[in-house]
């Protein structure tokens, strides 16, 4: 959206919903799954068809649901406001309630937790681990009273969540940790997941204006401003 010009006539059902989303993002979710797979079968693993999907799928809800609550709750929290820069947000635009939304953030992470549970069976311990932690930073990072994505940790959260667990959670998946990881495992996932998760810590065009109205953030990526 663009300060002073109206928000654009509200689509179909699904439109508003694929906005809502924000497809653009879903990106992240994806790759760093694809890459620990693609780490698992080049160390002999044989690909496990239902557990990639299965852990595709989980990846895309949490991510998801996250896009979804970070829509409506920096909404009512006054974040976003009519002069926002950057791509339309549907609670914002009046295409969707606060309500709604939220509803459908809570769907698609219980979804994740019911097919994370499955997952847990197959991993085990470390991704059980794994699975609650990204779904407590899912809304943490906009919820809560001190929001992670309002605090100097917000990228370093980012780094880990879409970086080093989410590859190496995929990795153990396929490979059941038979072995431990191979030392190229760690070394690329450590080198890939700046890349990985850099469309979610790159300065956007309404950076400047939400550090002159917004909680308080120091954001390391970025300059040391209010976000």
């Amino acid at each position: 959206m663009t300060p002073g010009q109206p928000a654009p006539p509200r689509p179909g059902t699904l439109g508003v919903w694929w906005a809502a989303i924000r497809p653009r993002t879903l990106g992240m979710a994806l790759a760093p799954v694809a890459l620990g797979t693609a780490l698992a079968i080049a160390d002999g693993v044989e690909l496990a068809w239902a557990v990639l999907f299965a852990t595709a799928a989980c990846a895309l809800l949490i991510q998801i649901g996250t896009n979804l609550y970070n829509d409506a709750i920096d909404f009512e929290r006054g974040t976003d406001r009519p002069e926002r820069l950057g791509p339309l947000r549907v609670t914002l635009a009046g295409w969707a309630s606060a309500a709604e939304v939220k509803r459908g953030a809570l769907l698609c992470l219980l979804l994740a937790l019911l097919l994370g549970a499955w997952l847990c069976v197959v991993g085990g311990g470390l991704i059980l681990a794994i699975g609650l932690a990204s779904l407590v930073a899912g809304w943490a990072y906009s919820g809560g009273p001190r929001p992670i994505s309002h605090s100097p940790f917000g990228e370093l959260f980012v780094l880990l969540f879409f970086g080093v667990f989410a590859v190496l959670g995929s990795h153990s998946l396929q490979s059941r940790w038979v072995r431990p990881p191979p030392r190229c495992c760690w070394s690329t996932t450590i080198a890939t997941s700046p890349a990985t998760c850099a469309p979610g810590v790159a300065p956007s065009p309404r950076c400047s204006a939400r550090r002159a109205r917004a909680a308080p953030s120091r954001c390391w990526c970025c300059c040391p401003s209010r976000r």
